[in-house]
């Protein structure tokens, strides 16, 4: 079986996105940004406005402004349940952006989409975050960047707030254990339990767990129902 292709979330500065442009490829829509095609972003801000409406086809959809300090940015889901085998729903895009109030800090991974000539997120994961220290170190990140943006090469590199411990695993053992469940869920298209992943990487539970968190949080793997997980769609 051929090994399909993923493709990681790269993080940008709302501002930046709007440097795009969307293209097409015969029947192909894609996000190109300084020559690159970007599949999906990685974006972090407040939650500034909220609407919820219903369209003229009687379809739920929700928007919500994303501000990064940078530009703002609508996500928006529109309602299209997702059933079972027995016909119950399992998953609705819609619901996405339901648990959000305005003031919330979102980590937010998506595809960039256009509609009437302005630009707004197809959101594939949206998290409420309450950490302060990931907050200031995606606010470091955002600085950074828009310091190399400008070519300050005279300031060194701000160190990021250290959050690790001594039992974390190294980037390189990390990376390893993510390839190999990784592994299980290119060998097989059904739906994936954490326990069943555990069985067939030969991880533990708990090393599972913390990897799906990782896998979910970067944009490569979604639940298409509780407590299974399968890779996002290309």
């Amino acid at each position: 079986m051929s090994r399909r292709k993923r493709y990681p979330s790269v993080q940008f500065r709302i501002r930046d996105l709007y440097r795009g442009e969307i293209k097409q490829l015969r029947d192909l829509r894609y996000f190109e940004l300084d020559g690159e095609d970007v599949p999906r972003v990685n974006l972090f801000g407040v939650a500034v406005d909220k609407y919820d409406g219903v369209t003229q086809n009687n379809r739920k959809f929700a928007t919500v402004r994303l501000d990064d300090g940078t530009d703002t940015i609508q996500l928006k889901v529109w309602s299209r349940p997702i059933e079972d085998e027995e016909g119950n729903i399992v998953a609705d895009p819609y619901l996405l952006l339901k648990p959000i109030s305005i003031g919330d800090m979102l980590s937010v991974i998506g595809r960039v989409r256009e509609y009437n000539g302005e630009f707004f997120i197809d959101p594939t994961t949206v998290t409420v975050m309450d950490d302060i220290e990931w907050e200031i170190n995606q606010r470091i990140q955002l600085i950074q960047s828009t310091m190399d943006s400008k070519e300050l090469n005279a300031v060194e590199d701000i160190p990021l707030v250290p959050v690790s411990n001594s039992d974390e695993l190294t980037v390189s053992e990390d990376e390893d254990l993510k390839s190999k469940v990784m592994g299980v869920f290119e060998k097989d298209f059904e739906l994936n339990t954490i326990e069943a992943i555990a069985q067939r990487s030969t991880l533990s539970t708990e090393v599972v767990k913390e990897i799906i968190e990782d896998l979910k949080e970067s944009g490569e793997i979604y639940m298409p129902r509780p407590d299974r997980f399968d890779l996002i769609p290309l």
